[in-house]
């Protein structure tokens, strides 16, 4: 450690703010090794800012950085206090990511032409930019849809294991073969299931960080022509 860093550890507070590289890693570590409890600005920023998250791309880093430095850098909160500031308010948690979890469905690849009776496969790309999974199971269904007919699809998915980040889905399904050659919207929803008692019924589709909100709760993503 350098002169200039040993003077800004001796002279930093009782608290250090966490660093995850370089010199201000360093600084902040000897600091630690003599007492002091460290602090990370912006708890809670699952994008905030535009360019990446705190949550994702620097505590992480920051954490196995100063574990590799010093084993006992995860016990610090036995000797000395461990702090957050969280980015934002936790109102704003609520109005910017959703309420724990919230998906956002980035890509839905599938076939533009399909015949009856065929396979069709739906690949798809799922961001939960939330703070936390589901923690209720949803069924991932898809339906075909047209004026004269409705065909659902239901993926074997399990939502509770999203926790917040990317994740990619591959599934193919049957088509009826008496469905009618038409173009049919192509719409997805996270379903609900109903209950066992009498009175309990189905809650609407979870609301997704995506447009195309249809009034039942289902979003149309895309088209599928069916072919004679």
């Amino acid at each position: 450690m350098t002169a200039e860093e040993r003077q800004t550890a001796e002279s930093t507070p009782t608290v250090m703010l966490g660093q995850s590289s370089g010199w201000e890693l360093r600084t902040m570590m000897h600091a630690i090794e003599r007492g002091a409890g460290w602090r990370v600005d912006c708890w809670g920023d699952w994008g905030f800012w535009g360019w990446g998250t705190h949550m994702e791309d620097l505590y992480p880093t920051m954490i196995a950085n100063a574990t590799a430095a010093d084993p006992t850098f995860p016990d610090t909160w036995q000797h000395a206090p461990v702090e957050l500031e969280i980015c934002g308010t936790v109102a704003q948690w609520q109005d910017e990511f959703g309420n724990g979890y919230r998906f956002v469905l980035d890509v839905f690849n599938h076939a533009g032409t399909v015949r009856p009776g065929e396979s069709v496969t739906f690949v798809s790309h799922w961001n939960n930019i939330g703070v936390a999974p589901a923690y209720h199971r949803r069924d991932l269904t898809c339906r075909l849809r047209s004026a004269g007919r409705t065909v659902l699809f239901t993926s074997t998915a399990d939502i509770t294991t999203w926790l917040p980040g990317e994740h990619g889905l591959g599934d193919s399904f049957d088509l009826p073969a008496d469905l009618e050659p038409r173009v049919y919207a192509l719409e997805v929803a996270l379903l609900d299931r109903a209950g066992t008692a009498p009175d309990t019924t189905a809650l609407p589709p979870t609301r997704l960080g995506i447009e195309g909100r249809t009034a039942d709760g289902w979003y149309a993503v895309s088209e599928v022509t069916v072919a004679p």
